[in-house]
């Protein structure tokens, strides 16, 4: 009796954890739905927010305009900034009193200071007539003063000052580069090889794309300006299948090219070798991705032992990296990669890892062959030993080959 009562009790726990269990597993179930409801709720406002919209979201995220214009101007990329003269309030009275006289738009002159005990990359304002005013700001001295060691010819003018007693003034630096010049010509020439129809979702991103995507027809014109390092800003205008004419303005950052790279992995891990070199190398054609790409293609090359190759796509994308000068600045492992391979010794080393494959290639073919001699005569115990040593030398090829 007692033995069936705990039988009972058993079985009716285990239904009620049961119960419970099933609960908890609808609410799941009920919670994730919601959760991709609101999903697809979101995507579908997404879909509908107007263009200029997503052009002032863009915005946003560039809105320190400053700071762009700062990184731009001391890494040799031309434009102009606006800073304040420092340690205007530390210069003696006739120079203090010289500030006052300041006018907008005066000219004045930048003066390295080398033997500085503060600042080794001190670069000195100075008034027409040789009274300093102060310095440069301590964060763009090194950038300023590279450009004056660079022979850049750099504007200096008044731009604002206060009309306290000790007036704080703001000046104004200026100069063209021939490298943005060349940036953009580089980035425009680009549109010349693309397709313009076919990568018109992958260049505009969904919000454009699904709204014009039943309208568009083709693309009219296309211009972009360098923004700040792979950004740019794609003024396109397009022929609607009405007819019509739309501008459209947006960011660009290279998103064709990461798509390339992504494809180029999956056919890499695949072993489809041959494919991922033709992404890489559309990439490199395209100025996009180019040290991601770049070295992607060097390790391809010397996995096939093409070593001329892979020393010249390094040197082609450390050429074009001096222009365009990438965020993630991989010159340095570019020029590493190049210098290593251009080493006799490593070109060596390669000599003896070619050998090394060629034989390993060469005993797995005779050693299958002779797993079927063997397992044709019946000697399986040898055939098995056959086997472990055919599953060595193909983990070595597999090594070697990483």
């Amino acid at each position: 009796m007692n033995v069936l009562v705990i039988i009972i009790v058993v079985v009716t726990v285990f239904v009620v954890i049961r119960a419970y269990a099933l609960r908890n597993d609808e609410q799941r179930k009920q919670v994730r739905s919601e959760i991709a409801d609101r999903i697809e709720e979101r995507d579908n406002l997404n879909v509908e927010v107007q263009p200029k919209e997503e052009i002032s979201t863009c915005n946003s995220l560039f809105n320190r305009s400053s700071s762009l214009e700062e990184y731009n101007f001391i890494n040799e990329l031309g434009g102009s900034i606006e800073v304040e003269i420092k340690g205007l309030s530390y210069r003696m009275l006739q120079e203090r009193q010289r500030a006052k006289l300041l006018r907008s738009g005066e000219n004045l002159m930048l003066k390295r200071e080398y033997n500085n005990p503060v600042d080794k990359h001190a670069v000195a304002i100075y008034s027409n007539d040789n009274y300093q005013l102060g310095y440069i700001p301590a964060n763009l001295a090194e950038g300023v003063s590279n450009l004056l060691e660079k022979k850049y010819d750099l504007e200096c003018m008044v731009s604002s000052k206060t009309n306290h007693e000790l007036p704080y003034v703001h000046i104004q630096l200026s100069y063209t580069s021939d490298k943005r010049i060349k940036i953009n010509e580089i980035f425009n020439e680009k549109w010349k090889k693309l397709d313009l129809k076919e990568t018109f979702r992958r260049r505009l991103g969904n919000a454009w794309s699904k709204q014009l995507n039943d309208s568009y027809l083709d693309t009219i014109s296309i211009y972009g300006e360098y923004v700040n390092v792979e950004l740019f800003l794609v003024k396109e205008v397009v022929r609607t299948k009405a007819n019509e004419e739309k501008e459209l303005q947006y960011y660009y950052n290279n998103n064709i090219s990461y798509e390339n790279i992504e494809m180029a992995k999956e056919y890499e891990n695949c072993r489809m070798y041959d494919e991922a070199i033709q992404l890489y190398k559309t990439n490199i054609s395209l100025k996009e991705s180019l040290s991601k790409s770049a070295l992607r293609l060097s390790v391809l090359y010397n996995k096939r032992h093409q070593y001329d190759e892979s020393i010249n796509v390094l040197q082609e994308t450390i050429s074009l990296l001096d222009i365009i000068r990438e965020q993630y600045d991989n010159t340095e492992k570019l020029k590493d990669r190049l210098d290593r391979l251009k080493n006799k010794e490593h070109i060596k080393v390669n000599e003896h890892v070619k050998y090394k494959v060629e034989r390993l290639k060469e005993n797995i073919k005779r050693t299958e062959r002779a797993i079927v001699s063997l397992e044709e005569k019946g000697k399986d115990s040898l055939a098995e030993k056959a086997r472990l040593r055919l599953q060595q030398y193909k983990s070595e090829l597999i090594e070697i080959e990483k």
